[in-house]
């Protein structure tokens, strides 16, 4: 939600990720301007979240 109305992403399985992971993702991804990657927002699916929170969780390899 922002400013008291839901992005279009959230109405349809989709939810913002954090501003960390939206300018990874930008970053990696796309070549967009700075300014665009400030002003931009990044929807993802649960699967997504799923899958970013298992590698965040891995144990590290020895």
């Amino acid at each position: 939600m922002l400013n008291g109305q839901h992005l279009s992403g959230e109405n349809n399985g989709f939810q913002m990720v954090s501003t960390e992971e939206k300018e990874e993702i930008l970053r990696t991804y796309w070549c967009v301007p700075e300014r665009q990657v400030q002003t931009s927002v990044v929807f993802a699916d649960q699967q997504w979240f799923t899958v970013r929170f298992r590698e965040m969780n891995k144990p590290l390899s020895s």
